[in-house]
């Protein structure tokens, strides 16, 4: 031995250990022997001494050998202990190896000593090292060991973890406890049938715990063979693998859903090779060509058979740009020929797959036909240039300003009308003001603000000069499109040159000027010709806009609704065309006939707010009280009554969205003053203190602060949200 050997010895006889400590040290030149002779020193020794090897006497009064390993055996020392002593009966050196101890020498054969120590310390070592390796073991697997039964006679704590059940639950049952019925009983079946014959077991096997949850362990059984070679024991060693089992799940459905959509998806699939040559072809594909798989691989057809003579140039450049790897991923529109020689157009979506070293190997593609598509588009662009023609006859451009996304956009008689061309500038307010005349600028930006603080529509009269030089007059008019929450969304105008008009006008009042003068006969019958030519000019304008430019509207409408019906798979901007010219033949009738917005002067304010309330909570499931018996109507305005159904609106949304309300009381009143309005739900509410900035009751502060109104929040949470606004009268 190269490490120091530390011998501690319990003997009350000092010859006697004078003997042993000579044997030793003469056969262990590296020895460290100490000598406890009574039961404190003893203990103190195994605390300060940290023996290797202990030897014990068992003539010590009050203190024995046999007392000696308890205590030694009670503090979890795993210390290689021998009995030293003069006699010992068979029964007697029996119980004491039973009780732990490593070997028993006698006195009279001490010359056995040594190597009784090597082979003790030899013993623990490898006993050490298997407790190492089933620590290790149970530190990183879930383990149980059962009986040649299949019961279960070991489960370290990982078992216990993962099945949720105690070791006592565990021990004397047998595997089934934890059967989850995943596995049919064939399978079982061939478990046993595997381990009994004495061969190893490993296979992903799904359990159930004591909750009834399942989990998942990559599983190992190793049979344990006696002497016969039969088994007498398994051990089980598993690896929770629940995780990538979900993991592998998900993957295996993502996987099905894709496959299910390529079979299925309104668009074509094809997989080629890095020549173009077809390796799969979809089914939604073969509906397109008409060739099958099989047909169109067996052909030895590629990308380019099927493309049109004319967009062959575009096609093969596109193509080249997949097979060379030039770009990752592209799309394109261009004809095909189909099976029977019809041609289709087509929009194809095109993706490379490289391998490790950046080759190509795989190109993937996405067709569908939009032959339809192509057809609307073009009855679009056909319709769009008829009704340019109308707005030009009529010297009407219409503008359009997307609030949400800022954007504008004019038609092209708005551009002939300012004498710009198209694609000079980019649509916008600024550009437009800078058309304005220097003297009428502040008067139009005043209009335009208080437009835009006040929310409503507006109208007016200005002149304008071009970009010629000429000035010109006009008259622009513009409303307000708001969505479901009151907030508004979309401006939408129109622009006329009443220049003609004008003059004729101010041609009137000159004659005005003359007829003071002492020509009134003259002046009566040119002030007849010149209201009779501005009426004729009104109806001329009301019927144009009347008769030809609705008539042409609503021609293209109903030509895109029967392309609609007649074409499933129609492109989303068919659908917005017809709506932009559904709201366009709206814009043009309010105009043509000069609509006013509806009042309420038909119905209350009280029984609109009551109708609200019944359309937003009450088909929700909510209780509503509304209280109106201090309200008197007459003190309002239209402007207030409509801000104040508007508020109502905006509050009845926010219930129905965020609350969770049960009821919700509703109180209008008209005292000392002030109109008073209050909606208090019963729902989670608000924390005290919280910064509120949702769009709904900005909106509705901003409304409120119109009217030179206040706004006052009372919540708490759980106990409900009240919105209470008062309005000067």
């Amino acid at each position: 031995m190269t490490e120091k050997l530390k011998i501690l010895m319990l003997e009350d006889s000092s010859p006697d250990a004078e003997i042993v400590d000579r044997i030793l040290k003469k056969e262990f030149t590296n020895c460290d022997f100490h000598l406890a002779m009574t039961e404190k020193y003893f203990m103190e020794e195994l605390d300060t001494f940290d023996p290797d090897v202990i030897l014990a006497d068992n003539s010590l009064p009050h203190f024995n050998a046999i007392e000696a390993l308890k205590r030694v055996r009670q503090r979890h020392l795993q210390i290689p202990f021998i009995m030293v002593t003069g006699a010992m009966s068979e029964e007697f050196a029996a119980n004491i190896i039973k009780s732990g101890a490593d070997d028993y020498i006698l006195k009279d054969r001490l010359t056995r000593l040594p190597s009784a120590i090597d082979a003790a310390i030899k013993k623990h070592k490898t006993l050490k090292s298997i407790v190492d390796y089933r620590y290790a073991l149970d530190q990183s697997a879930i383990v149980s060991i059962t009986d040649q039964n299949g019961i279960i006679i070991y489960a370290n704590d990982n078992f216990v973890k993962i099945s949720k059940y105690s070791t006592k639950e565990l021990l004397g049952k047998d595997h089934r406890i934890i059967n989850s019925g995943y596995h049919p009983a064939s399978y079982m079946n061939t478990l046993w049938a595997t381990i009994i014959s004495g061969k190893k077991w490993r296979d992903d096997m799904c359990n159930k715990a004591k909750d009834g949850s399942l989990y998942w362990v990559d599983t190992h059984i190793i049979p344990f063979m006696d002497e016969r070679g039969k088994p007498y024991q398994y051990m089980a060693i598993c690896t929770d693998i629940s995780k990538r089992k979900k993991v592998e799940k998900k993957l295996q459905t993502a996987y099905d859903q894709l496959s299910f959509h390529l079979i299925n998806a309104p668009l074509g699939f094809i997989e080629w090779d890095n020549q173009l040559h077809a390796k799969y072809w979809s089914k939604r594909t073969e509906e397109i060509f008409g060739w099958t798989e099989k047909e169109f691989i067996s052909l030895q057809k590629d990308g380019y058979t099927q493309v049109y003579e004319e967009d062959m140039p575009i096609a093969s450049r596109i193509a080249e740009d997949l097979i060379t790897g030039k770009v990752g991923r592209n799309s394109v529109q261009y004809r095909n020929y189909t099976k029977n020689g019809t041609v289709i157009w087509c929009e194809w979506f095109n993706s490379v797959l490289k391998d490790k070293d950046g080759k190509v190997n795989t190109i993937l593609s996405l067709v569908r036909d939009i032959t339809e598509s192509k057809k609307i588009e073009l009855a679009i662009k056909q319709n769009e240039s008829t009704l340019n023609k109308a707005q030009q006859l009529a010297h009407i451009g219409n503008w359009d300003v997307n609030l949400i996304d800022n954007i504008d956009v004019w038609s092209d008689e708005m551009y002939r009308i300012l004498g710009i061309k198209k694609g000079e500038i980019k649509p916008s307010l600024e550009q437009f003001l800078l058309c304005i005349h220097p003297e009428e600028i502040k008067s139009v930006q005043k209009t335009i603000q208080e437009s835009r603080n006040s929310v409503s529509d507006a109208r007016l009269n200005f002149r304008f000069i071009r970009k010629d030089g000429t000035i010109r007059y006009g008259y622009i008019e513009w409303r307000y499109e708001f969505n479901e929450k009151g907030m508004p969304e979309r401006l939408f105008g129109i622009l006329q040159d009443i220049t003609e008009r004008k003059e004729v006008e101010m041609e009137f009042q000159k004659l005005e000027k003359e007829k003071l003068e002492g020509k009134i006969e003259e002046q009566k019958n040119l002030a007849k010709a010149i209201l009779n030519a501005q009426e004729k000019e009104r109806t001329a304008i009301g019927k144009e806009l009347h008769d030809n430019v609705n008539q042409i509207l609503a021609g293209t409408n109903l030509f895109l609704s029967i392309a609609k019906k007649t074409q499933e798979k129609n492109l989303e901007h068919i659908e917005s065309s017809m709506q932009n010219i559904q709201q366009a033949i709206e814009a043009n009738r309010k105009i043509a006939h000069e609509l006013v917005s509806p009042g309420f002067d038909e119905i209350q304010l009280a029984e609109l707010i009551n109708n609200l309330s019944e359309n937003m909570l009450k088909k929700n499931g909510i209780k509503v009280n509304l209280e109106v018996n201090m309200l008197n109507e007459d003190l309002l305005n239209d402007e207030q009554k409509l801000s104040i159904y508007r508020i109502a609106q905006e509050q009845c949304t926010n219930i129905t969205k965020y609350a969770e309300a049960k009821s919700v009381e509703i109180s209008l009143s008209t005292v000392k003053g002030d109109f008073k309005m209050v909606i208090a739900d019963d729902g989670k509410g608000m924390p005290v203190g919280k910064k509120i900035n949702g769009i709904g009751l900005r909106n509705i502060k901003g409304r409120v602060n119109i009217l030179n109104g206040n706004v006052n929040i009372v919540t708490n949470p759980a106990r409900g949200f009240a919105l209470e606004i008062s309005i000067p009268l």
